[in-house]
């Protein structure tokens, strides 16, 4: 009996040694290979030499990989610093894979057709490559992938439906696409975040990209979160934001709409973006998210804290402040056109009113223009200080159209204090 079970096991020794000899055989020309005992893990490392030939790797990998050893077997795959630009079309086929690691090659595309085939597939990275879009279909049916990385790319374009709901990806926690080109981004971020809950949320990278920009075409509607929530870390860190309200404005949403996306649970909330590195701005252009009525009756507990550059036109310096517990009156925006040469135009909402600085001027008379009250949307008053003077009057009965102050004697009220002005032009 023990004769028979040293036998059996000489058998599969042998059969794995010939396992083996099959892999390291057919191993592509300056390159090293790897394998586990079963010919269940693949990997082949070219360290990024200049003698691999491109057109002899891709064939010898889909000699390889269509051999019966490893097809219908393999379930890691890791082909790694090659010279390859495209997918070997025998890795398509190998729908047993549950890992697929493609980084630091020179891939310029993920191929069609191909990656949806992989349905087993639960890790995909392909890392430092040259990949420029990700188009719609790419990664549709991967119910079990959880985790992306296409970190370090030249990613330009997402296609609208790769990772909305439709494409059916159930299970993708972890979406890594930091260090790519993108300057423009879809509400996808809801659909990715809708499977998540408090316990788990899904984490989107998209530091260090060039987003400026939130656009809404595909439709994302304000309601959805009446039915499901998401749950997700957003990281939008170093890129090329100038204003938090330009992620709700892009995406359709109004701030009211925003916080019923929102859900808070200990203190935590459900969606989180974080955005350091942006240089967000604290002007008239934030002011209404921060001062809005949906924003200052928040829950208790709801934490309110998101910091933006606060500028102080005439000096020019700057702070990082919390925007919810910076004084309203901070909150102001520099006009240039119609500004007097040398002056400093200012518009501050939170009283709507214009300040026009002009202390190092030395004026003697008022300028014939100021920038328009068509600016300054809605200002019922404007004021013009300087070291030497004050005066403010309503512009209600003034014309945007005609030089500024050609109805200035019309005005109610027209005060004065410092010195005197010898006389204003007409």
């Amino acid at each position: 009996m023990m004769a028979w079970i040293s036998l059996l096991l000489l058998c599969v020794h042998s059969a794995i040694g010939l396992s083996h000899t099959v892999i390291w055989t057919h191993c592509p020309t300056n390159c090293s290979c790897g394998a586990d005992g079963t010919s269940s893990s693949l990997s082949f490392d070219c360290q990024a030499r200049r003698s691999v030939d491109r057109e002899q790797l891709a064939d010898q990998l889909d000699l390889l990989l269509s051999s019966n050893r490893t097809h219908g077997h393999l379930t890691s795959l890791s082909i790694t610093n090659t010279p390859l630009t495209q997918l070997p079309r025998s890795i398509c086929r190998l729908t047993t894979l549950t890992q697929l690691h493609l980084d630091c090659n020179r891939l310029t595309r993920l191929p069609d057709n191909c990656l949806s085939k992989l349905s087993n597939l639960v890790l995909f990275s392909a890392h430092d490559n040259a990949i420029e879009t990700l188009q719609d279909g790419v990664l549709d049916g991967l119910t079990k992938l959880q985790y992306l990385d296409l970190s370090r790319n030249t990613i330009s374009s997402i296609g609208l439906s790769v990772f909305a709901t439709s494409s059916n990806l159930s299970s993708l926690f972890t979406i890594k696409l930091s260090e790519n080109n993108l300057t423009s981004l879809e509400p996808w971020i809801y659909d990715r975040g809708i499977i998540g809950s408090f316990q788990r949320r899904v984490t989107i990278n998209l530091t260090d990209n060039k987003i400026s920009k939130f656009t809404n075409k595909i439709g994302f509607r304000p309601g959805m979160c009446h039915r499901k929530i998401p749950y997700a870390y957003v990281f939008l860190k170093n890129n090329n934001i100038k204003h938090f309200s330009d992620i709700y404005n892009g995406w359709r949403l109004t701030i009211t709409q925003l916080v019923g996306c929102y859900k808070i649970e200990d203190g935590v909330l459900n969606i989180q973006f974080f955005v350091a590195g942006n240089n967000i701005v604290c002007d008239c252009v934030t002011y209404p998210f921060y001062r809005s009525a949906a924003m200052q009756n928040l829950p208790h507990g709801f934490p309110l804290s998101v910091n933006c550059s606060l500028t102080d036109p005439r000096t020019g310096k700057s702070n990082i402040v919390n925007g919810f517990d910076t004084d309203p009156n901070m909150f102001v925006c520099e006009l240039s056109k119609r500004c007097p040469t040398g002056c400093i135009c200012v518009h501050r909402p939170h009283n709507a009113t214009l300040h026009v600085y002009c202390s190092n001027r030395g004026l003697t008379v008022l300028p014939l223009e100021l920038p328009s009250c068509q600016t300054v949307a809605r200002s019922t008053s404007w004021t013009f200080p300087t070291t030497d003077f004050f005066v403010a009057w309503n512009i209600e009965t003034t014309s945007s159209t005609r030089p500024f102050w050609t109805s200035a004697t019309a005005v109610s009220t027209i005060s004065q204090t410092g010195k005197k002005l010898p006389k204003y032009r007409t």
